[in-house]
């Protein structure tokens, strides 16, 4: 990475949810409300510094930075707004779950464009934009439903499968990295459709703990099993 282009990363320090949502809730006009949003995608410029990197310090780079900047709007709306005066506005979400999910929007936009054009090897990383903590939470709250089972079968296969093929591409450690990092990602998707969906209770939101930690470990042991086995044959 060349030092000129590391003020790029200061692009990370904006507080691009915060300010999307404020010029959303008081602009005059639709112009100023849509720059509001696009601000968000600014973060995109940013990637291409990461095009000589490898691309687990890249996926991490890019995700630490859209923390920063979301923290930063969190922060923003507890100190200098009224924030729950404005959920009424920011409907179904609520004003801190839509500026999360602008967040995340903003965070899948920066990662398929480097997937795309400076990582096409581990482009099926996308696999992990799919809410599978949906899954678990169903079965917390359904209990038994054997559609639902299948279902959760069929996941617990077929993502180590998946991303088995993307081994090759990382050493141990950044393949374990790469997994959490996914996992993570497809959480915060789930936990945002668990907000608007129905309240949750401390015990659910331990099951969700307890499942995303053992299905990070799961689909690390079972992509291993299934890398050598490809790579045998």
């Amino acid at each position: 990475m060349k030092n000129n282009s590391k003020w790029w990363l200061l692009l990370y320090l904006v507080p691009y949810s915060y300010i999307g949502l404020m010029l959303d809730r008081f602009g005059k006009n639709t112009i100023i409300t849509l720059i509001g949003y696009l601000s968000a995608i600014i973060p995109f410029f940013v990637i291409k510094i990461y095009k000589d990197k490898s691309n687990i310090i890249a996926l991490i780079s890019i995700f630490i930075g859209n923390i920063i900047s979301l923290i930063i709007s969190m922060l923003l709306f507890k100190l200098f707004s009224n924030y729950q005066d404005y959920n009424y506005y920011f409907k179904p979400f609520g004003t801190l779950a839509t500026g999360v999910l602008l967040a995340t929007l903003s965070f899948a936009i920066q990662i398929i464009r480097y997937l795309l054009k400076y990582a096409p090897n581990i482009s099926k990383f996308i696999i992990y934009f799919f809410p599978y903590y949906i899954i678990f939470g169903y079965i917390y709250s359904i209990k038994y439903n054997m559609p639902s089972y299948i279902f959760l079968f069929l996941i617990l296969f077929f993502v180590p499968y998946i991303i088995s093929s993307m081994c090759n591409y990382f050493n141990k450690i950044e393949f374990i990295i790469f997994i959490i990092l996914g996992n993570i990602f497809s959480l915060i998707i789930s936990s945002l459709i668990f907000y608007i969906s129905f309240s949750v209770s401390s015990g659910f939101i331990i099951f969700i703990l307890g499942m995303f930690v053992l299905f990070v470990i799961w689909q690390i042991i079972l992509c291993r099993i299934i890398y050598k086995k490809l790579k045998k044959t």
